[in-house]
């Protein structure tokens, strides 16, 4: 049933409420954690999403749409987009929820690969600050109660450097997101890594449930 559509998110995530949504260029990664942020607005709870500009974010509208319908105004009103430049950027945002009212339930951050990308190993401390930030951010909003579980989630373009990879994955719960050949266009696979569990996302209804 949908009103159990946010607990079925919750168990799924139980395990993993900070994550990597990887996966090669149109897999869905945008869409799956915007999915999340309307998800977290349809129990009451705002969200923060982050991606590097307004254009970025208008390219992947029209499918977004397509797929699971224009979110209501009241929806959009608990989303709060952030188009930031840098990983510096995004660490003076994530800081300043400590002092922030009322808190987010969800912190999406877009397209990591434009943040990283031209990153060289002798600053890989400023990836690994970044990730530190989340577990600390989602522990934070996790003392807060409400119905949708605090999630701190990144999307990227895979594959990386080994140097880039192996920083990520000390930090970050792996999902590897791939579109199913023989799947409806709403469904995703998601495989967790140093696991055989496979996990599908379906958009049926407005709604993303771990099946």
């Amino acid at each position: 049933p949908m009103a159990d559509a946010p607990r079925r998110v919750a168990r799924g995530f139980a395990q993993r409420p900070v994550a990597l949504l990887a996966g090669p260029p149109a897999c869905g990664k945008t869409g799956l954690l915007f999915e999340l942020c309307i998800e977290a607005a349809s129990s009451g709870a705002r969200s923060l999403f982050i991606c590097p500009s307004r254009e970025h974010l208008e390219r992947h509208m029209p499918q977004m749409n397509a797929r699971t319908g224009i979110p209501s105004p009241d929806a959009l009103a608990l989303i709060e987009v952030h188009y930031l430049g840098t990983l510096e950027d995004i660490a003076i945002l994530l800081a300043s929820l400590h002092c922030s009212a009322p808190l987010p339930r969800v912190i999406a951050i877009d397209a990591l690969e434009r943040y990283i990308g031209d990153l060289e190993d002798s600053r890989l401390g400023d990836l690994a600050r970044l990730c530190a930030l989340l577990h600390d951010t989602q522990g934070f909003l996790a003392q807060s109660t409400h119905v949708f579980p605090a999630l701190a989630v990144c999307a990227l373009e895979w594959p990386v450097s080994t140097s880039k990879a192996q920083c990520i994955q000390r930090w970050l719960a792996l999902l590897e997101v791939a579109r199913e050949p023989s799947a409806s266009p709403d469904s995703f696979a998601v495989r967790s890594q140093g696991t055989a569990l496979v996990l599908s996302y379906t958009l049926a209804a407005g709604a993303l449930c771990f099946e």
